[in-house]
């Protein structure tokens, strides 16, 4: 059966998956934002502050674009907006002028400590167990990984190596305002 098409039924069973994993991934975005919005903060601005809060003084616009799967057109874009809300600072680095390092500032420190509760996300996904969870994981993985392939996206890849990455102490000045977990 070399070069048969898939039937109708097939293609529209596809489809139909397709657009409940789209209507799936908006509906979870949605009630992130609706969390953070009391805050003032974007759901990419929290990963924003979540990636510059994890990987330090070495934070740099090149280093998001990575670990956010963001072109770098949109990290500059976003940068510019949270520098201008004061959430962020750019500083030059001192070795390589062209290059600038970013981190957080009062106000970004702040903001990330309503950022890393996460409740959005911990109160849908306790829906599934466990087992459940890795079962989803091991699913959508290789969905991701032939959809950047299809793309020829191996620039931009993926990382969650960001969520890994121990929590660096928090500092003392906030801790009353944001608990840590």
């Amino acid at each position: 059966m070399k070069g048969k098409k898939p039937g109708y039924f097939k293609i529209n069973q596809t489809v139909k998956l397709s657009y409940l994993l789209k209507q799936t991934s908006e509906a979870i975005n949605r009630c992130r934002e609706n969390e953070l919005r009391r805050y003032r903060i974007t759901p990419e601005q929290a990963g924003v502050l979540t990636c510059i809060y994890n990987i330090g003084e070495n934070a740099s616009p090149a280093e998001l674009t990575r670990w956010l799967s963001r072109k770098p057109s949109s990290v500059s874009i976003l940068l510019n907006r949270m520098e201008k809300q004061g959430l962020i600072a750019k500083k030059p680095d001192l070795k390589k002028k062209n290059i600038f390092r970013l981190s957080l500032t009062e106000k970004g420190i702040e903001a990330y400590g309503y950022v890393r509760e996460y409740q959005a996300f911990m109160k849908i996904f306790k829906t599934l167990s466990p087992v459940k969870q890795q079962e989803l994981w091991d699913l959508l993985k290789p969905l991701l990984d032939r959809a950047r392939k299809t793309l020829g996206d191996d620039k931009y890849k993926y990382s969650f190596r960001i969520f890994d990455l121990k929590p660096r102490p928090y500092p003392e000045r906030i801790k009353s305002t944001c608990p840590e977990k």
